[in-house]
């Protein structure tokens, strides 16, 4: 290394020593203060303070000794609300109970508890001998009426030639609507069986070989239960093997992207709440989450015994976190109003009587007795005490009101 790099780095070393000493000097007492106030338990420990009536002053060094942060207050708008309790239940508008329309034995089942379905989704194999009958009846009325049809058009041509009488075409024209009929009548029997036009339209195509007529007639026993709405397994009541009646039902399907939470207004609140009001709801798993509502009924008849008016909230529920059966506390949201607020954490008491710090100027708190009203969302209404664009100490205030609480004027604490 060069006697000229050795000269520059000596003389770096020597600036920034220099600078080091020049920072330290100038804060060394408000470090020494800061350390032994920390040891002390008193942040102000040698430091002057001011305390004037319901004010106190603070040196620039001390306000940043203590933190102290503020905020101006301004106009804001905040609900008022009333408070009802209920219990959650299903949305009976996505609920479907799952029968089926003809008896059985239970072959398979293809879903299970909390199971995710689609509309139409497969639910249950059910072997059914009613099925198989209605099926065969279907066919030999499809077979009827082709008869019925042909014999019907050939009569229109014969009795234009005049080969055939006008009774035995009249005959024929009677046999062709009979047969048109029951074929009609088996159809529907197949569709109140639960089977599909594309079911109905698979059958036919399975007998329409000359082979398989002249032999047998083609049928299936084996009735498809399918979900007639898209959601979750909720209930199940068959097994395999199960032989079930008509109209049994065998499912439970829900869709819980909302919840129904049925409630009990009193009396004297009828006058101030309205369908389609907001809604918040918690429940005791959640108890730091509130849930959206709608109020979409309100009963005509009040209950004689309680006073009470049965209403219900539309919840919603797409996070799929709350589960009927569930006890739940709401606020109804009946109107809004505009109110100074403040955060709770610039909030005190002292002697039963609510307190806080407003900056008068730099350095300057004045303790402000003040009263309050409505909590929303971490902020306070305040009813007086306080006006707006003021200037509310949010953060330190209780360093402030423990000085504010000794009984000099002026003090020089060591």
């Amino acid at each position: 290394m060069t006697k000229r790099k050795i000269s520059a780095v000596i003389t770096f070393l020597i600036l920034l020593l220099g600078v080091g000493g020049i920072v330290w000097f100038y804060t060394r007492d408000e470090t020494a203060v800061t350390a032994k106030a920390l040891g002390s338990g008193n942040l102000f420990e040698g430091q002057r303070l001011k305390k004037k009536d319901d004010a106190v002053e603070l040196t620039p060094a001390m306000v940043r000794l203590a933190a102290i942060e503020t905020e101006q207050i301004k106009w804001s708008e905040i609900p008022k609300t009333i408070k009802l309790t209920g219990e959650l239940s299903f949305n009976e508008n996505h609920l479907s109970y799952v029968s089926s329309r003809i008896s059985g034995r239970v072959i398979d089942i293809k879903v299970d508890y909390g199971q995710e379905v689609k509309k139409g989704g497969l639910l249950a194999l059910i072997d059914s001998v009613e099925l198989g009958e209605a099926q065969s009846k279907f066919l030999r009325a499809q077979a009827a009426y082709s008869v019925a049809k042909s014999s019907y058009e050939r009569a229109k041509n014969l009795v234009k030639e005049k080969a055939i009488s006008q009774g035995e075409f009249l005959e024929r024209a009677g046999q062709y609507e009979s047969a048109k009929s029951e074929l009609q009548f088996t159809e529907n029997r197949l569709h109140l069986l639960g089977l599909t036009e594309d079911d109905i339209k698979k059958l036919i195509v399975q007998n329409q070989s000359e082979e398989e007529k002249v032999h047998h007639t083609k049928v299936g026993s084996v009735f498809a239960l399918r979900s007639p709405m898209e959601g979750k397994v909720v209930e199940r009541k068959i097994t395999r093997g199960e032989v079930i009646a008509a109209n049994q039902t065998l499912f439970t399907i829900a869709n819980l992207d909302s919840l129904w939470c049925f409630a009990q207004i009193y009396e004297k609140d009828l006058p101030h709440i309205r369908l389609g009001a907001q809604v918040k709801v918690q429940v005791a798993a959640y108890p730091d989450q509130w849930f959206k509502g709608v109020l979409d009924y309100i009963a005509d008849r009040l209950d004689e015994t309680t006073r009470t008016v049965r209403a219900r909230v539309q919840i919603e529920n797409r996070q799929d976190k709350l589960k009927p059966g569930m006890f739940a506390n709401l606020e109804a949201i009946i109107n809004r109003k505009r109110a100074l607020l403040v955060p709770e954490s610039a909030l005190f008491t002292s002697e039963g009587r609510h307190l806080l710090f407003v900056e008068k100027g730099p350095g300057i708190y004045e303790r402000r007795m003040v009263e309050v009203g409505l909590k929303n969302n971490g902020k306070v209404e305040i009813l007086s005490g306080l006006t707006e664009k003021e200037l509310v100490v949010v953060e330190g205030g209780f360093l402030l009101k423990s000085e504010m609480e000794k009984s000099t004027t002026e003090v020089h604490i060591h």
